[in-house]
C-alpha cells in the first residue's frame, strides 16, 4: 500500500465525485421541472453514491495516514508535506489528481448549494403566501392548559407550481 494506491484512491474519489454530481444535476432538473417520479428515482442513486464515496474517502484517509507515518510526518501534516516526501516522478502527478480531486468537490458543494437555496426560498415563499391567506394559522398554537395544539381545519390542496 503506497504511492500508486493512493493515486488509485485519488483517482476513484475524482471519477465517484464527478458522477454525483451528475446525478445531483438530474436532481436538480427534476426539482426545477416539479418532476417528482424522476427525483424519486435519483435518490436512491445518490445515497448509494454518498455512501460508496465514504468508503473509499476513510481507505485514501487511511492510506494517507499510513504514508505520512512511513515518511516521517505527523498525522496533521499537511498534504502538501507527503507530496514533497515523495519520488520527483510522483510528485507531478499526485498533484494533479489531487487538484482534480479538490475541483471535483467544489463542484458537487456548487450543485448542492443551488439546489439548496432553490429549495429553501420555495419553502419560505411557499410558507409567506400560506400566512398571508390564512392569517390566523400563523405560528404554534397553543391549548387552554400551555400545551402546543395542532391547527384544526380544513385540509388544503397546495399547488405545486408556486
Amino acid at each position: 500500500m503506497g504511492i500508486a494506491h493512493l493515486k488509485s484512491q485519488l483517482k476513484k474519489q475524482t471519477e465517484l465525485l464527478g458522477e454525483f454530481g451528475k446525478r445531483e444535476l438530474c436532481l436538480q432538473t427534476a426539482i426545477l421541472e416539479r418532476n417528482w417520479p424522476a427525483m424519486d428515482s435519483v435518490m436512491p442513486e445518490l445515497e448509494r453514491l454518498s455512501a460508496t464515496l465514504e468508503a473509499v474517502e476513510r481507505r485514501r484517509h487511511s492510506i494517507v495516514t499510513k504514508l505520512k507515518l512511513t515518511a516521517g510526518l505527523e498525522q496533521d501534516a499537511p498534504f502538501a508535506e507527503l507530496v514533497l516526501k515523495a519520488k520527483p516522478r510522483d510528485r507531478t502527478e499526485l498533484t494533479i489528481l489531487y487538484r482534480n480531486l479538490q475541483i471535483a468537490v467544489l463542484r458537487v458543494k456548487n450543485h448542492t448549494s443551488g439546489i439548496d437555496t432553490y429549495v429553501r426560498n420555495s419553502v419560505r415563499t411557499a410558507n409567506t403566501v400560506l400566512g398571508e391567506i390564512f392569517p390566523e394559522r400563523k405560528g404554534t398554537i397553543y391549548s387552554s392548559s400551555g400545551a402546543q395544539s395542532p391547527v384544526r381545519g380544513s385540509a388544503m390542496v397546495l399547488n405545486h407550481e408556486l
